[in-house]
């Protein structure tokens, strides 16, 4: 495998919406688990992903102090777009397990010749603003998402159920809402931050 993969020419990976059924396949599958229960706003319920470089001592790194390439970290609505844009640009880096288990707090490993690998390519990208456009394009896909019937509340506003009685908290009373899709984000300072996290990281491990 060549140490930059397909970085030589790369393209904005398409279609986008591939990627926003992914999320939307996901997403919904870890609301239906969770069934009619109790819903916190967003920011109280996220679980996110940390990088660590290696060599990195987990329960010795100073977060007031990092050193770039020592850790790095993402909430799960911010990495999962991050790493299957990594998946898309990438495919040429990283095998089919990577893809699968670098979307897991499994503490997957993905070594030093690939994190080069992907910061070379991210490099190219940001370069030429490639990032940017598919973001973008991301962006518009999802706003075009029809909105979704609640499924707290079956689309009648209102809850009378065990944790809440009265206006649903799921959508506000509207009956309806965005698809849990658009919560997933990409931000292009993420992007630039993890070229260079890969970059100085000597392989990493996804927790």
């Amino acid at each position: 495998m060549a140490a930059g993969g397909g970085s030589k020419n790369p393209k904005v990976p398409g279609p986008v919406k591939i990627l926003i059924n992914f999320f939307l396949k996901t997403s919904r599958d870890d609301v239906n688990s969770r069934g009619k229960i109790f819903l916190p706003k967003l920011e109280e319920y996220v679980m996110g992903f940390d990088l660590y470089g290696m060599g990195t001592r987990k329960n010795e790194v100073d977060y007031s102090d990092l050193t770039i390439g020592e850790y790095f970290r993402e909430n799960v609505w911010g990495w999962r777009p991050l790493w299957q844009y990594l998946c898309e640009i990438a495919k040429d880096v990283l095998s089919e397990e990577d893809m699968k288990l670098g979307s897991s707090n499994s503490g997957h490993i993905i070594t030093k010749e690939k994190a080069i690998a992907l910061a070379d390519i991210l490099k190219i990208v940001i370069a030429d603003g490639l990032h940017l456009e598919y973001i973008r394009k991301r962006e518009e896909e999802l706003e075009r998402l029809p909105l979704e019937e609640c499924p707290h509340c079956e689309g009648a506003g209102i809850r009378n159920d065990t944790y809440v009685q009265g206006e649903c908290n799921g959508c506000d009373g509207k009956g309806e809402r965005k698809q849990f899709a658009t919560h997933y984000h990409l931000d292009p300072d993420s992007i630039v931050n993890f070229e260079a996290f890969a970059r100085n990281s000597n392989g990493f491990e996804i927790d």
